[in-house]
């Protein structure tokens, strides 16, 4: 009788064990679950700090303010920020370095004086290479090639690396390509007027034994000679006029 009883225990034991293990693999799948969630969870929070980070750089000022702030998110995000945060300042720098040298340019003065002609002309003609190369940087630096280069020296997950070309080049194509249509046309117009400057003072160097200085004033002592330097100077005045106004 004894053995029939322990029989009808059984079942009792092998149900009680069974709900302990589906239990126990329902906690497992729980904290596998978990597990896989958290590195998402934080993927997504280091995406969120560095959208925020480039939100706040983005009101920023190119040309005065500071863009290599703290970084503020980890791992390749804080690659992906850097990227963008060296490239902001880089950019920044370079348009500062453009407006410096057209301060430059507004103080330039002129000479009447015969012996400082030459040395006149070759200082607006390297003042004129230095601003060629400056705002040539600057078109380089707004090309896509240009910006999706730096992220890829990074060897980063082709995921961080979209993201990279999402914030720098998809969301702002037409602002770089203003930028560099404005860079562009901004190049041609101080060039042309270093070249006007330039045709001013081989003018009067051609045309040396043809003109004195009286009071500061150029005076030539031949009308028509007068009326083809005044056109030179009038046109450089126009070109000029055109680049204060872009």
């Amino acid at each position: 009788m004894r053995l029939n009883m322990e029989e009808k225990q059984n079942p009792k034991k092998k149900s009680k064990k069974i709900i302990i293990g589906v239990v126990i693999l329902v906690i497992i799948i729980a904290c596998i679950i978990a597990f896989l969630a958290v590195p998402e969870i934080q993927d997504q929070k280091q995406q969120e700090i560095l959208l925020d980070e480039i939100e706040a750089v983005s009101q920023k000022t190119i040309g005065e303010d500071n863009f290599n702030t703290e970084i503020k998110t980890s791992g390749d995000y804080a690659k992906v920020e850097s990227t963008i945060k060296n490239y902001l300042q880089k950019y920044s720098d370079a348009v500062k370095a453009v407006m410096d040298e057209t301060e430059n340019i507004q103080s330039l003065e002129g000479t009447t004086e015969k012996s400082e002609l030459e040395n006149k002309k070759a200082e607006i003609q390297e003042m004129q290479e230095t601003v060629d190369v400056k705002i040539q940087t600057l078109i380089d630096m707004t090309s896509e090639d240009y910006i999706k280069n730096l992220i890829e020296k990074e060897n980063l997950d082709q995921k961080y690396v979209d993201l990279y070309n999402q914030i720098m080049v998809e969301d702002v194509t037409t602002t770089l390509k203003d930028a560099q249509e404005t860079m562009t046309t901004m190049k041609e117009k101080i060039n042309q007027v270093f070249d006007l400057a330039v045709e001013c003072y081989d003018y009067l160097i051609d045309h040396i034994n043809s003109w004195e200085t009286q009071n500061g004033q150029i005076m030539f002592y031949s009308e028509a000679e007068l009326e083809e330097y005044n056109q030179l100077v009038e046109n450089l005045q126009n070109k000029a006029t055109e680049l204060e106004n872009m």
